[in-house]
């Protein structure tokens, strides 16, 4: 049964920050889950950042997934015995396919100008919001850390110059941004445009390529949705219950590719990928590897000495890849420079082990060479022993010649046989050759003993036969004598009766080759003729015909039947030669008629087609005539309508002398256009006439015209001269009244301006509205003041009344804006003071709980001083004193410990790594402040004074990065107040003094936290 959503987000797959990189990390692991492609171009794509990038690094490492099978084969030859706790190495795959991922994301939507122009309007909407912003004297800071940092980062140093760009100023801090201002005559929105198409969006898709660049969903949108990849991204504060209300955002893509499921948390920008029952096992592989990662992790950054030692316990743990996940500043190298140092080693250890197993195996295959070698020779011995008996066994001599009856030839064979066996028997040599060759028997020597055996077998045979059919010979000789002579009398008999059988015979045969003869003369006299057969078909049917009647001249004859039966053959030679010649000799003239006939047919299609040829001839010429003729009415019909469009006016001659003149020039340049032109010629000798009536009566009414427009100019001139004294008075006095008209509306402008400037202009602040109700109320009061700036101001009514407006879109946009930025301060003052209380609450709870642990353990001491029954002297009092204070120090760097690993780690790693090397270097002055309380001559209140410098000069020196780590407040501004509101301790139990209420990070909080409960109150001795 599939589990409950509730029960999937709980369980969901908290995938590496490493790098900023969770979302690919987290569409990594769904894709390597899922047993899908990975996209076909990305081992092999150019990336927006170029050769340099870490994507082409790794690329060059890994330029196809087979190579990711790097780690599981490093890890099989590093350690074969030794089974991994990830066989599939899923985490070390992602941080690799996390670079590569994030770049190709980054370079697809660079390469897709569709997208940069659906962007385009939000951008500059956005633009022109971090320009309010800003007027409003907003931290840059501020923006560059809120929902869309990642473009303004991209784009700061336009976004400044936008800021601060004047029109009507001719100076410029950059030339290359204004001048898209200057292009577009000073619109912004065109301005804006113009330089997002040139260098905006490929900034911001630079910046996302990127590692450590936090990203929102909706900057991956694009590419998700090109890849058809169905997305849910559900709120990390939803629980699940309501599916609806805990969707952030949700895409149905290609229903073919399974979905990816994420759980988004906002404050930390980090991913966690949800599981299902297809990818629950590599992700649970992925779940227990990355612990290890991370308990790894926390031991190597434990590990005391310097950086070297620190090298080399990560390279030392299981986690393949655990230097790649520290901060930078810990190890000695960048994360990622030690990512691509991990994976090269990898690379040349197997390298390495392939080329000693090689060479071992090249060194075993050399030894089987010499022990095959060895033995061989001694085969060889073997078998030449082996070959020698053979040899031996087959030139073994044997004869029964002497041996004349059966009896004698068996004793000769038993005795052969005899003799044969002794050849190899009791031989040690013979023996040491078998155990050699590792044989109880030779095969040669038995098939060479079977071998002779058969031969003594066969010869003793043969000579038994030999006895018995000479034996035989003898009888068969005197029966075959008696035989004889009775066939000699028989043969006598025989021979003359066949005699007078051929004597007949001959006879008959003698008759029969008469008729045969006669029927082999008919054949020859067969007569035939083509001559009056004119057409195929008559020729091929006389063949067929011929050919018939020359077979009925002896099918069916019974004359000739018998006589073939009396000459003892099927058919007669002479005959069969008779019918082949004339049946040659028909289809001979048969052949030389059809050949006659097709010569004949063939002179009459040569003549046919030579007739065709020139009737085409003719008609080509024809078209040729037509053509040119057709080309050279174009020509004409182009000169005259050169002519019909021949342009002229008369609007800039101003006087009868102009008009006459311009006439004459025009009326010569008609002229010119066919005088002296060689095409037109060329088509007038084509067309065979002197002059083209089209182009003569073109020219007429050409000249007609100009004639006509020349005369209507003139009565025109004539008119505006007597119009143009008119008008010079009237202009006069309409200028005169406009320069009145502008005075008044610039003056009503400026008034509109001095307003919508005091409006940018109005300040406020809610540093000192601690509650949510003061935040309220200033607000409320803000926004009131705000209104009342324009309100009932009489100069302003008149002003717009002079503009003709009820209201200043410029005024309304100030007072828009303006609100906009009393609210966002309103509410960010609002999170910080609830965060304040939540936190003081919380510190306050661990604080009581410290304070009573500390009680107890006074208490301890002091029942354990009863028992002994031993007055408090100054050394139990110095020792109690030691172990309370030395706690309560242990506690606050426990709580400071506690509160950074809280910190988003990925999100600053700048700050992150400040406030662990500030733990790092408050536990070591712990240590030395407890050295120091141990020693017998060192004044308490005097370690205690030096502990307590030091752990102040410690923190204030981390504070002015940790205050801006996550962009919260005005660094510059606040900077002083923060040195003022130095660490103050107060009263014996270290209570501090309140700071101004700035806006701290997580990491500054954890600080102040630990001044709050570190108590270096003077030794009370």
């Amino acid at each position: 049964m599939p589990k409950q959503l509730t029960d999937r987000l709980k369980e969901a797959l908290n995938v590496s920050p490493a790098f900023d990189n969770c979302f690919f990390h987290s569409y990594a692991a769904h894709l390597l889950a899922n047993k899908l492609p990975l996209p076909k171009d990305l081992f092999t794509f150019k990336s927006i950042l170029g050769a340099e990038s870490p994507a082409s690094k790794l690329q060059a490492r890994f330029p196809n997934q087979e190579a990711l099978f790097l780690f599981e084969e490093y890890a099989h030859r590093h350690h074969p015995e030794q089974a991994p706790l990830s066989p599939h190495f899923i985490v070390e795959k992602t941080l690799v396919l996390g670079f590569l991922m994030r770049e190709w994301f980054a370079t697809q939507l660079s390469q897709n100008v569709g997208i940069a122009d659906n962007l385009q309007e939000d951008a500059i909407k956005y633009f022109k919001i971090y320009r309010e912003y800003r007027w409003d004297e907003v931290d840059s800071s501020a923006l560059l850390g809120g929902a869309n940092g990642c473009l303004y980062a991209a784009n700061q140093e336009f976004l400044e110059f936008f800021v601060c760009y004047d029109s009507s100023s001719d100076s410029s801090s950059n030339p290359r941004f204004a001048q898209y201002f200057r292009e577009a005559r000073d619109d912004t929105d065109k301005a804006l445009a113009a330089y997002w198409q040139a260098e905006g969006y490929q900034n911001y898709f630079r910046l996302i390529a990127n590692p450590r660049a936090k990203i929102a969903y909706n900057e991956v949108v694009p590419v998700i949705k090109m890849l058809g990849q169905s997305l849910t991204i559900y709120d990390s504060k939803e629980d699940g219950s309501d599916k609806d209300r805990a969707t952030v955002y949700s895409y149905k893509g290609n229903e073919e590719i399974p979905e990816m499921e994420v759980k988004f948390n906002a404050e930390m920008g980090h991913y966690y990928l949800l599981k299902t029952d297809e990818t629950e096992s590599l992700l649970k592989e992925y779940e227990l590897s990355f612990k290890q990662y991370t308990d790894d992790r926390a031991e190597v950054l434990n590990v005391a000495g310097n950086k070297e030692n620190k090298d080399i316990a990560a390279n030392t743990k299981p986690s393949l890849l655990l230097g790649a996940t520290c901060p930078d500043g810990h190890l000695s190298k960048p994360a990622f420079t030690l990512l691509l140092d991990r994976v090269d080693h990898f690379q040349a250890f197997i390298q390495e082990h392939q080329r000693r197993q090689k060479q071992l195996e090249e060194q075993q295959h050399a030894q089987q060479l010499e022990e095959q070698r060895k033995l061989k020779e001694v085969q060889e011995k073997a078998n030449h022993v082996i070959n020698q008996y053979v040899e031996q066994i087959r030139a073994f001599p044997f004869q029964f010649d002497k041996s004349t009856t059966a009896d004698l030839i068996e004793q000769q064979k038993q005795a052969l046989f005899k003799q044969l066996g002794d050849i190899i028997r009791n031989k040690e040599d013979l023996t040491f050759a078998l155990k050699t060759l590792n044989i109880g028997a030779s095969p040669k020597i038995q098939e060479a003993i079977s071998t002779k055996t058969q031969e003594i077998n066969s010869a003793a045979q043969q000579q038994l036969t030999k006895v018995k059919l000479i034996e035989e010979q003898q009888l068969q000789k005197q029966l075959e004598e008696q035989q004889r002579i009775q066939k000699q009398l028989e043969e006598q008999q025989r021979i003359q009766k066949q005699l007078e059988e051929q004597r007949k015979l001959q006879e008959a045969q003698q008759k029969a080759e008469q008729v045969v003869n006669q029927y082999a003369e008919q054949i020859r006299a067969f007569p035939f003729q083509f001559d009056k057969l004119m057409t195929v078909e008559l020729i091929e049917k006389q063949k067929n015909a011929l050919l018939t009647q020359l077979g009925d001249i002896i099918r069916n004859k019974e004359d000739l039947t018998f006589a073939l039966k009396t000459l003892n053959i099927g058919a007669s030679p002479k005959i069969q030669e008779a019918i082949s010649t004339k049946t040659q000799e028909i289809n001979s003239a048969a052949q030389q008629q059809l050949t006659k006939v097709k010569l004949i047919e063939e002179q009459q299609l040569q003549k046919q087609l030579e007739e065709q040829q020139r009737i085409q001839k003719q008609l080509e010429e024809q078209r040729k005539l037509q053509e040119a003729q057709q080309k050279a009415e174009q020509v004409v019909n182009q000169y005259a309508e050169q002519i019909r469009a021949f342009p002229f006016q008369f609007d800039k001659s101003t006087t009868a002398d102009l008009i006459e003149q311009q006439k004459q020039a025009l009326i010569k340049q008609l002229e010119g256009i066919i005088r002296n032109k060689e095409d037109l010629t060329q088509a007038l000798k084509t067309l065979n006439i002197g002059q083209s009536p089209k182009i003569q009566e073109a020219i007429s009414t050409k000249t007609q015209a100009i004639n006509s427009a020349a005369q209507q100019q003139l009565i025109k001139v004539k008119l505006i001269e007597e119009q143009q004294l008119q008008k010079q008075l009237e202009e006069q006095q309409r200028i005169q009244k406009q320069l009145e008209e502008q005075r008044k509306l610039q003056e009503a402008q400026q008034v509109v301006n001095q307003y919508a400037e005091q409006i940018r202009a109005f300040p406020f602040q809610f540093d000192k509205s601690t509650t949510a109700d003061l935040i309220e109320q200033q607000k409320q009061a803000l926004i009131k003041q705000l209104e009342d700036i324009i309100r009932n101001k009489e100069d302003l009514t008149q002003a717009l009344k002079t503009l003709n407006i009820g209201q200043s879109p410029k005024i309304q946009e100030a007072i828009s804006t303006k609100t906009q930025a009393i609210n966002l301060a309103a509410q960010q003052q609002l999170s910080v003071v609830r965060r304040h209380e939540e936190e003081q609450q919380r510190i306050q709870k661990q604080v009581e709980e410290q304070e009573l642990e500390r009680r107890r353990e006074e208490q301890h001491v002091e029942r354990l001083l009863e028992e002994e029954q031993l007055p408090p002297s100054e050394e139990i009092r110095r020792q109690q004193f030691m172990t309370t204070e030395l706690i309560r120090i242990d506690a606050a760097l426990s709580t400071l410990r506690e509160q950074i690993s809280r910190v988003d780690q990925h999100h600053s790693p700048e700050a992150f790594n400040k406030a662990d090397r500030l733990l790092l270097q408050l536990q070591r002055a712990r240590n030395n402040y407890s050295t120091a309380l141990n020693q017998q001559d060192v004044i308490i209140s005097q370690a205690s004074s030096t502990f307590k410098e030091t752990c102040a000069r410690l923190i204030d020196d981390a504070k002015p990065l940790l205050e801006r780590d996550l962009g919260w407040g005005d660094y510059l501004t606040n900077l002083l107040k923060t040195i003022a509101n130095a660490i103050i301790w107060v009263g014996s139990f270290g209570q501090r003094s309140s700071f101004f209420p700035l806006i701290r990070s997580e990491s500054i909080l954890a600080i102040e936290n630990v001044e709050q409960r570190l108590e270096l109150s003077q030794n009370p001795f």
